[in-house]
């Protein structure tokens, strides 16, 4: 948005880092050496953020709640509301625009979407060429926020099905994590590309009975995220399945890299999700067992090539 003119202000959770990030004219914590346009402010907090007609919000889901509910932050009246968070919180099984509208009362159905798809962050901010999914239940919303983020160099589309949306975003880390650990095993491209595949088999029949539409998972929010962060090296989860890959635990990418990816929290949401509406996830279930109970990934491996034979549209 900054470099296409408009005035930007960013903060974050961490008062002492957002002045870091002030100071520095660039966000040295995740985006090194790109440098702020002129038109983006730092806020010392959320609470000095007010007065916009859109907010976008990209905390990580397990800590949404917590960040925002005692917060005494106000917003416009007229305001539109975007999230890009990706993730389902454990003990509600909400998505991060349900957790929104639980949060703030002036966020609803007709004022809020999600933005999600194949969309590294650092390659937007390297001008990268980019397309990306808006979604959201009101559909004039929509047209305004698809006008509002493109550009020459990222293109939006627009999309009704936010359950579909934000269930992509969140299962898609949790295959990224499987295909890394597939690549760090070594075993090659055939095995990457049925883990893909099954994937989008697991995040279809969970989105089938959430009442998301089947279109959605075919589209840029869908197989388009879900093959950028299996294959990117710019995928977080995707690195730490590397780790696993490699006989290393998630605890070992952490000290190393100083934050864990999304993936590592939504597998628990998932499983607990999975039960709930008593879908099968066969992929989904092995890398939890290999994070949360220290399968050998070996023993996982094993585990689903000895899967009982099925029909494939199962």
């Amino acid at each position: 948005m900054a470099n296409i003119g408009f005035c930007v202000t960013i903060s974050g959770r961490d008062k002492e880092k957002n002045k870091r990030i002030k100071n520095a004219r660039e966000n040295i914590f995740h985006l090194k050496n790109i440098p702020f346009p002129s038109s983006i402010q730092v806020a010392d907090s959320f609470e000095n953020i007010g007065g916009q007609d859109v907010y976008l919000f990209a905390i990580p889901t397990n800590f949404l709640r917590s960040t925002f509910e005692k917060s005494s932050m106000s917003f416009s009246k007229n305001a539109s509301f975007i999230s890009v968070i990706k993730g389902i919180e454990y003990t509600s099984l909400e998505f991060p625009s349900e957790i929104l509208k639980d949060i703030f009362p002036q966020i609803n159905d007709e004022n809020l979407a999600v933005l999600s798809g194949p969309n590294f962050a650092r390659e937007v901010a390297e001008k990268k060429p980019t397309a990306t999914t808006i979604a959201s239940k009101n559909e004039e919303l929509v047209k305004k926020l698809i006008n509002l983020f493109s550009s020459d160099l990222f293109r939006s589309y627009g999309n009704i099905d936010i359950k579909g949306v934000e269930l992509s975003g969140a299962l898609k880390n949790i295959y990224a994590i499987a295909v890394g650990i597939s690549d760090g095993l070594g075993i090659g491209h055939n095995a990457r590309s049925a883990l893909i595949t099954r994937g989008m088999a697991e995040i279809m029949r969970l989105g089938k009975e959430v009442g998301a539409n089947p279109e959605t998972f075919l589209g840029l929010s869908g197989y388009g995220d879900l093959i950028l962060t299996c294959t990117g090296d710019l995928s977080r989860n995707r690195n730490v399945g590397l780790y696993l890959g490699q006989g290393k635990d998630y605890h070992q990418y952490l000290e190393e890299n100083g934050s864990i990816a999304e993936g590592v929290f939504t597998v628990q949401s998932i499983m607990k999700m999975a039960r709930k509406y008593m879908v099968e996830m066969p992929v989904a279930t092995e890398v939890y067992r290999i994070i949360y109970e220290q399968k050998n990934v070996h023993d996982s491996l094993k585990t689903l090539l000895q899967r009982e034979p099925k029909d494939e549209f199962y």
